[in-house]
């Protein structure tokens, strides 16, 4: 199965940020306009958590971070950037390092508009709901 990762930089694919799958249950897609990626579950490395946990923020812990895909022929950059806009880290609720409702835009986003989060947010849960 295929796995997709975020790291800081394509060059150095062992500093994994979070990753996510685009198969199976609770699969991760792309928006219908193709500008954002909406993501169910994403799971969130521990360096990510302990950057949060000492006053820092998601968003700027993934803002601007390349996409990698791990296959069985090897790591391949998708020359993607994106940055996190939104999104519920669970690890301080139930222990689990992933974070729900996930959505990354496409690029380096230095203020999120939140009239496009929420819309992406609707179309994550609508998606989400039928899937069930």
């Amino acid at each position: 199965m295929e796995r997709y990762t975020f790291v800081a930089h394509a060059d150095v694919p062992e500093l994994e940020l979070a990753s996510f799958s685009m198969q199976g249950p609770r699969a991760a897609h792309y928006s219908a306009d193709n500008a954002a990626l909406l993501i169910p579950v994403l799971n969130v490395a521990p360096r990510v958590i302990r950057k949060v946990a000492t006053g820092g923020s998601l968003f700027h812990a993934l803002r601007g971070v390349s996409l990698l895909r791990h296959s069985d022929d090897g790591v391949v950059s998708t020359g993607e950037t994106f940055s996190f806009v939104w999104g519920d880290l669970r690890v301080f609720e139930d222990g689990k390092p992933a974070a729900e409702h996930s959505i990354f835009l496409r690029g380096v986003v230095q203020v999120p508009d939140l009239t496009r989060v929420r819309k992406y947010l609707q179309e994550l849960i609508m998606r989400g709901s039928s899937q069930l």
